[in-house]
């Protein structure tokens, strides 16, 4: 089992919650997520924004607002969706933004 945390999780299209860590089973699938209250062992800090999603795959999206419409949506939240070089002040992606499945 893998454990990261990060800065914001998205567990649906509006909702998030800060500093949380996500728990990812040896077949890359979401088992868990809690808020993150203190140092935890074998817990990887990635900072960014992570979010739940029913979708082993996501469609190609121009902005943040699309794709976290389009990763959200639907049924049970299994896969784990990791976004670096994220800009929080304005809740949008950077040209620099990467996104990568955990």
């Amino acid at each position: 089992m893998k454990k990261f945390a990060c800065n914001r999780l998205y567990v649906s299209y509006n909702r998030y919650v800060s500093q949380s860590v996500v728990s990812i089973d040896e077949e890359g699938k979401v088992s868990g997520y809690s808020s993150l209250v203190e140092e935890t062992a074998s817990t990887e800090w990635i900072g960014g924004v992570i979010f739940l999603s029913d979708k082993e795959r996501l469609a190609s999206s121009s902005g943040f607002k699309a794709l976290a419409q389009e990763i959200t949506e639907g049924g049970c939240a299994t896969y784990a969706w990791h976004i670096s070089n994220f800009d929080f002040q304005q809740e949008e992606l950077t040209s620099d933004s990467i996104i990568r499945r955990l």
